[in-house]
């Protein structure tokens, strides 16, 4: 058995893996740093999401006040016409 070799072939391993570990290590900060950053991409569409979802619930609120009035519009339209209708067409 050849101590010499032995030892080299020791150090070698060890210095290839200290190297595949840093390598390791390098790729894992960067894919932290790209999961952090589509995290904060996610976190900025959810907040605007909320923000348009507030402001069309605002929109349907007035809306639906709207409609409320034309609906009262309409209903005493309809009355009129009946109305003047069961007086024979005549005013």
């Amino acid at each position: 058995m050849n101590v010499e070799k032995t030892m080299e072939f020791i150090l070698d391993n060890q210095a290839k893996f200290v190297e595949d570990l840093r390598s390791l290590q390098a790729e894992a900060r960067n894919q932290n740093l790209e999961h952090d950053r589509q995290m904060k991409g996610i976190r900025n569409l959810v907040v605007h999401g909320m923000k348009m979802l507030a402001k069309n619930e605002e929109h349907w609120a007035r809306n639906e006040e709207r409609w409320a009035k034309n609906d009262e519009r309409f209903k005493r339209l309809l009355d009129t016409l009946v109305r003047s209708r069961t007086n024979g067409g005549r005013r």
